[in-house]
């Protein structure tokens, strides 16, 4: 794939000029020059470079993960893959014979202190109630109550079959999410089904997003991105030059944030 020829003949058929794309995707002539002359050496390194063929893509409907990916297969030597979101497994330290010993035993000493508990709870029970094992049994045969009629008002209606409340419903709040760029960082954002941020943002920069049943995140460079999910702060997502997609729902939204 020719990256830079595939992105300028896309953007010719739109009949758009570097001007115009420009406008659209805020980045500049220069960049957008540099794309589709296959120069990547002009423009900054790391995230960056995958965020501007994002954008670029995304704007002259192309795949824009397409793009990345025959970038990353081009140009490899930029040693910029993403970093595998889980660590490698490492072996248990062993436990030493020592320690399980000590531990059977302080086990045994609780055992120990809990039956003491037990029978010293029940015998100073007795003391002071010493009839409470000979008190006999009450009976359990319900006596039989009149059935009295029931209460007609002026409305001819019974005044216990008034109708109440059902509850136990659970209405969920829509989501409200705060997003604070500690630097660099490219975000998509699509709120309900709609595409309402597919950009770069850069250090210091806030937005608001809002959505009643979905927000879908996709984040470049987590190490930089942070936010709220309706007043709550989130989670560390990831690190610096880890590309992921987070979907927030009113039902699950509470996995991303900091516990109380």
């Amino acid at each position: 794939m020719n990256i830079g020829g595939d992105l300028r003949h896309a953007r010719e058929q739109r009949g758009w000029s570097l001007e115009e794309l420009s406008i659209r995707t805020r980045i500049a002539v220069s960049k957008l020059a540099a794309i589709e002359a296959n120069s990547f050496e002009r423009l900054p390194e790391g995230f960056y470079r995958r965020a501007y063929l994002r954008a670029y893509a995304r704007e002259v409907g192309l795949d824009s993960e397409r793009v990345v990916d025959s970038y990353r297969t081009q140009f490899s030597s930029d040693a910029e893959m993403v970093k595998p979101a889980v660590a490698p497994n490492r072996p248990a330290p062993p436990v030493s014979r020592k320690y399980l010993d000590w531990l059977h035993i302080q086990l045994m000493l609780l055992a120990i202190l809990g039956t003491a508990a037990a029978i010293a709870l029940v015998v100073v029970v007795l003391r002071h109630h010493p009839d409470a094992i000979t008190e006999e049994p009450r009976s359990t045969t319900a006596e039989a109550q009149p059935i009295e009629p029931p209460v007609v008002g002026t409305g001819g209606g019974s005044a216990a079959a008034s109708v109440t409340p059902v509850e136990g419903t659970i209405v969920y709040a829509p989501l409200q999410v705060e997003v604070l760029a500690q630097g660099p960082c490219w975000l998509g954002a699509t709120a309900d089904g709609k595409r309402v941020v597919y950009r770069v943002l850069n250090k210091g920069e806030r937005l608001t997003l809002e959505a009643r049943e979905d927000l879908a995140l996709r984040i470049g460079d987590a190490g930089n991105f942070r936010f709220t999910v309706n007043g709550i702060p989130g989670r560390r997502l990831g690190d610096a030059g880890d590309d992921l997609t987070v979907h927030l729902t009113p039902t699950n939204f509470r996995k991303f944030v900091q516990s109380s």
